[in-house]
């Protein structure tokens, strides 16, 4: 008989001053990681693609987030509610590919619009586009 398990959904509320203690903490160890995926030759990659993936979820401005990594690449599904009522869940890939990149273009992208503009055959509604692989469920 296979065991079943028991997943539940932890929600932490923290305060403006806990957010500002770990955001100095972080700031002091940032750019100080070796390089933690020699076969990419990026070092802090953790650190950039999360950063590539907050900055698309700025964007999309969803409800709830999962995410999950696997070998370099990111799987993340969005809860989104668009301005005139439309509720569902978005899923949303970038390859390892991908995500590196957007580090490497990163750069060159600071300073610029924050959204790319809808295209042309997406709802009014439609929250922007991820550069990875999406389906809504």
């Amino acid at each position: 008989m296979v065991g079943s398990a028991t997943f539940s959904k932890e929600t932490h509320e923290l305060t403006d001053d806990q957010v500002g203690d770990l955001m100095t903490v972080a700031e002091e160890h940032r750019g100080t990681a070796v390089v933690d995926h020699p076969e990419l030759g990026v070092a802090n990659f953790y650190e950039q693609a999360l950063r590539i993936i907050g900055k698309w979820l700025d964007t999309v401005q969803p409800r709830d987030v999962f995410f999950f990594e696997q070998s370099g690449s990111f799987v993340v599904r969005t809860f989104v509610v668009a301005p005139h009522g439309h509720v569902g869940h978005q899923l949303s890939e970038f390859t390892r590919e991908e995500i590196v990149g957007m580090i490497e273009a990163a750069p060159l992208d600071r300073g610029r619009s924050p959204a790319p503009a809808p295209e042309a055959d997406a709802p009014a509604d439609a929250p922007a586009a991820a550069s990875g692989t999406e389906t809504e469920t």
